[in-house]
């Protein structure tokens, strides 16, 4: 890519900021990958930034009518934290929760879907490695 093309890349997205639907198409996958490769017997510390990831992210995501809509899902849902499969349901249910809003039709929440839209290669044991 040459500079000048690179340039004119930057010049539009300065223009046309991200949208929420924008924001949407690339933090899903985000999430769903960070559910994949959580751990499948997870233990406390997991379970803690685990958590401490999804609140944090509720409070930094640059829609505010997104995060704040995501932070009380959090508070009235909690993420369920006991193994990766219930984790990566719930993850599947927030999403759910959004495309019902946006009038979009729902995903099917089933592990081994989810593994083969957004990788399954995440099921290795030491993929998730917090510290």
């Amino acid at each position: 890519m040459s500079s000048g093309s690179l340039a004119s890349k930057y010049q539009e997205f300065v223009e046309r900021p991200l949208n929420a639907i924008h924001l949407g198409r690339s933090a899903w996958p985000l999430l769903h990958r960070f559910t994949l490769g959580y751990p499948e017997n997870p233990t406390d510390q997991n379970k803690q930034k685990a958590l401490q990831f999804i609140q944090s992210f509720s409070k930094i995501y640059p829609c505010k009518v997104c995060a704040s809509d995501f932070q009380i899902k959090i508070k009235d849902h909690p993420p369920k934290l006991d193994s990766r499969n219930d984790l990566v349901i719930w993850m599947c249910e927030q999403h759910n929760f959004v495309n019902q809003k946006l009038g979009k039709e729902p995903f099917r929440c089933n592990v081994r879907r989810i593994e083969l839209i957004h990788g399954g290669s995440h099921r290795k044991s030491d993929s998730w490695n917090i510290q």
